[in-house]
């Protein structure tokens, strides 16, 4: 048996290191999920203010915002490493 040398190096596109990427994309995910409940808990806290209403809205808001910005990325992360994946020789 000879020893021969793979046909590609892992570099940093590797899935190894995409898996590592969506992990913290997804952990910025949910502190951000969890920063925007709390907005909207504050709000809940001051519904009887107009700020109240304003604060709910804000945060609903900024965690739909950040769910589809977040997944957004992945979603592309994942398809491209998959296209260069595949086109290598």
């Amino acid at each position: 048996m000879f020893i021969t040398k793979p046909d590609f190096y892992p570099d940093e596109r590797s899935p190894l290191k995409i898996n590592h990427i969506t992990k913290q994309l997804e952990t910025i995910q949910f502190f951000g999920l969890t920063l925007s409940g709390f907005i909207a808990l504050n709000g809940l806290l001051l519904i009887s203010e107009t700020i109240g209403i304003a604060l709910i809205v804000i945060g609903l808001l900024g965690s739909f915002f950040t769910y589809l910005c977040t997944q957004g990325v992945i979603a592309i992360i994942i398809l491209l490493s998959k296209i260069e994946i595949n086109t290598r020789p």
